[in-house]
């Protein structure tokens, strides 16, 4: 490492511990989130993950949206800054040139943007492919979760609705209405999408022959065992879940 870049890192650094000091800052403030960025940006973290993981393989692969979830073999990138992850803002240009990657996967995240933002993304995501690449989208299914609304739930629905509300909202009462409020309103949710609305997005970003799959199956092996199953009871998240592969 340079002199120069040195002290660059050290003037980052002791910027932050000024503001820390000065403002009595949390270490999510804002402010402090963006001096991390420039930091990151001075010293080329995040130049750096890409080019490496380019240059390490044969098939590109991008996941968007995991957090500190890794998924061996691929670049992995995410808004916050995480170690080891590209920071990237999925709303915006992404940093790599067309026709970068043969994969591109993405889980429960495309919810959290607004509609317009998510066609932008997928558009994004369809530039960065190659020619016949593949991308798989993973996201809460609004049929499923309306579905609950009813006299004659299935014992799977039951169990899910149930766990749901037990797990993530343990002050209030059980009933379908309290379970689909959670999914529109909580977690930054913007948008919850059913299949036909999904596959129409996919299509105006300009991907073609969307498929639904079982979570963890796929026609690509590349894109099999890809999900978090393990954050759910068995079944339940494939439950809640919807995903969409199409080719670009």
């Amino acid at each position: 490492m340079s002199a120069k870049r040195n002290l660059r890192i050290s003037a980052i650094q002791n910027l932050k511990n000024k503001i820390l000091n000065t403002f009595g800052l949390s270490p999510g403030h804002p402010w402090l989130v963006a001096a991390h960025r420039m930091r990151r940006r001075m010293i080329g973290i995040d130049e750096g993950i890409r080019e490496r993981y380019l240059a390490s393989v044969t098939v590109p692969k991008l996941h968007i949206g995991g957090g500190p979830r890794h998924l061996d073999g691929w670049l992995n990138a995410d808004i916050a800054l995480l170690p080891g992850v590209l920071q990237m803002d999925a709303t915006r240009p992404f940093p790599f040139a067309d026709g970068t990657f043969d994969y591109v996967f993405t889980e429960h995240m495309i919810e959290h943007i607004p509609f317009e933002a998510a066609i932008w993304m997928l558009r994004e995501c369809h530039r960065v492919l190659k020619s016949g690449g593949i991308i798989r989208v993973t996201t809460p299914n609004l049929a499923a979760i309306v579905g609950l609304y009813g006299n004659n739930q299935t014992q799977r629905q039951q169990d899910y609705l149930h766990w749901f509300c037990q797990t993530f909202l343990p002050d209030r009462p059980i009933t379908p209405a309290n379970a689909i409020n959670a999914m529109f309103r909580q977690w930054g949710h913007q948008f919850v999408y059913d299949e036909g609305t999904l596959s129409s997005a996919l299509s105006v970003a300009g991907f073609a022959g969307a498929c639904r799959y079982e979570l963890m199956q796929s026609g690509h092996q590349e894109l099999t065992n890809l999900e978090n199953v393990g954050r759910y009871p068995a079944g339940l998240l494939d439950f809640e879940s919807i995903a969409l592969e199409a080719r670009r």
